[in-house]
């Protein structure tokens, strides 16, 4: 009975774990959540990189703007990317940091900068 029980259990964890797995897909191209500051966002994540191509608005002015970044797994559901932004204007560059929040291989929340 007990060793049922156990096997029960240790399935359960098993199925959980996966479900949470699928949150962060190995691979998506396509638009990502818009911020307060950045807008028309598209890009392609590829489990540990990401490419991003947005427009940053900087008080009356919207600049194209390219990122790259390496992401490590923070939580089941969130990634954490650092790297490097560069307006297409090539007048600004520097290191950049994005956290994703995703769902079911979908993201639903972006965040620039570092999370408190």
């Amino acid at each position: 009975m007990r060793k049922a029980v156990a096997l029960a259990a240790g399935g359960t964890l098993a199925v959980a774990a996966a479900i949470a797995a699928a949150d962060i897909p190995a691979r998506y191209v396509g638009p990502f959540p818009s911020t307060l500051l950045s807008t028309s966002i598209t890009g392609v994540f590829a489990g540990k990189t990401l490419m991003l191509k947005y427009t940053f608005r900087a008080g009356l002015r919207f600049i194209p703007t390219t990122a790259n970044y390496t992401c490590i797994v923070a939580r089941q559901n969130r990634t954490d990317c650092t790297g490097r932004f560069e307006t297409d204007e090539g007048q600004r560059a520097g290191p950049s940091s994005v956290q994703i929040t995703w769902k079911a291989g979908q993201p639903v929340k972006l965040h620039f900068g570092k999370k408190m």
